[in-house]
């Protein structure tokens, strides 16, 4: 598995009581790591026994660090090396409140150089390396056209590779009409990539009217706000069932035994593959505004759509059906659980696992990360503890 990470990081993680502006805090806790969401995803898939690489740009000192770090780890790394810094983000936790706030570098500039390099080297590993999936994921760094893992996704495709999403912004927009395999927004995000594509519609009809043609309809309808008490976080990359956390701020073809190639093993603490399908009370009424907006966006490209809820689980529109998955509450760092989710489904997606077991499993993983300090990290006993208390739940069309 190819993890695609074009502006890594080197993670610094603060432990402190409480943030207060303007005040001097002592820190409890520094956790230094390599980082960056498509590295997380590595991390993490590692830990469920899956042979990962990293590929991204690297510079200057910290990217030498970064570098070091991944391969005593045992990761392999395949980076373009750029002028410039590595760029570094922190994350200031706040223990009395389970609360994370982030500040992230954006990067170093990436030359036209570089990135053609990176391009022409991404579709010899793609040709040759038979991986079976690509996850590009995270921010791109500056300098990077919008375009940028639209045309990746595309190479990937075009060798029949399967092909993860998790990015936002523009450069998901465009990476949507590549036809990825699965994309992973989350609520805010799917909220600004419909926003902006009902502008778009209406700038094309108004262009359209004035030169007498007709012109695309909308096809989708914002979500309806539920109310306050009871909206899922718009912000967060939590995917547990406990109290709301601000976000951090930063196959065409498969093998016929996946875990030939993957080396994915089973998952630690047993084997509980089915997803529950007991119902979790009442469906809320703002559900299927989230389902009908998951299923433009699945219109427009990807074949399936998972769209990360926070508190509320994770609402899934897929080929083979609808589904809502949720974990209990966990209470914990938030940051990097969103790419713990990732890494639990593309685990899913090499083992051949039916989508249920896919959802129930990343779910788990992700709230065992929430648990953990450090993003990129689970212990495998949260993880068996949580696993048998997700719910997945089928949604119809009426909900």
């Amino acid at each position: 598995m190819l993890a695609v990470c074009l502006n890594p990081a080197l993670d610094i993680t603060y432990e402190i009581d409480a943030l207060h502006r303007s005040s001097t805090h002592r820190v409890r806790r520094v956790h230094m790591r390599a980082g960056g969401k498509g590295v997380n995803v590595a991390w993490v898939l590692q830990a469920l026994g899956v042979s990962a690489a990293v590929a991204g740009f690297a510079g200057g000192a910290t990217g030498r660090r970064l570098d070091e770090e991944l391969g005593q780890a045992g990761l392999e790394t395949r980076w373009v090396w750029v002028e410039g810094e590595t760029r570094r983000c922190l994350a200031v936790f706040e223990q009395g409140v389970a609360q994370a706030t982030e500040f992230n570098e954006p990067g170093p500039t990436i030359a036209t150089a570089a990135w053609e390099e990176f391009v022409s080297s991404f579709a010899e590993w793609v040709r040759r390396d038979e991986f079976a999936a690509v996850v590009f994921s995270g921010s791109l760094p500056p300098g990077l056209p919008a375009d940028a893992y639209a045309r990746l996704i595309r190479l990937a495709r075009s060798a029949g590779v399967y092909t993860v999403l998790d990015t936002s912004g523009e450069a998901l927009r465009q990476g949507l009409a590549a036809g990825p395999h699965l994309v992973k927004p989350n609520l805010r995000e799917l909220e600004e990539l419909l926003e902006r594509m009902e502008h778009d519609v209406v700038a094309t009809r108004g262009v359209a009217v004035e030169k007498g043609r007709a012109a695309p309809d909308s096809d989708w309808q914002p979500p309806v706000p539920p109310t306050p008490a009871k909206r899922p976080s718009r912000d967060t990359e939590t995917t547990t069932g406990g109290a709301h956390v601000p976000p951090p701020g930063p196959c065409d073809r498969m093998p016929s035994d996946p875990r030939d190639r993957s080396g994915a093993q089973p998952p630690p603490g047993g084997e509980h593959t089915r997803g529950d399908a007991d119902r979790v009370g009442a469906q809320p009424p703002w559900l299927r505004h989230v389902r009908r907006a998951a299923e433009v966006l699945r219109r427009r490209g990807p074949k399936a759509v998972v769209v990360s809820l926070g508190a509320d689980g994770v609402v899934a529109v897929t080929p083979a059906g609808t589904w809502r998955a949720q974990a209990p509450a966990v209470r914990g760092n938030p940051v990097g659980a969103g790419d713990a989710l990732v890494a639990g489904l593309v685990y899913g997606i090499l083992r051949g696992s039916a989508w249920p077991e896919r959802l129930a499993h990343g779910v788990a993983v992700a709230a065992a990360a929430v648990a953990s300090p450090v993003a990129g990290r689970f212990e495998p006993e949260t993880y068996a503890s949580l696993r048998p208390q997700v719910r997945v739940v089928p949604l119809s069309s009426e909900e």
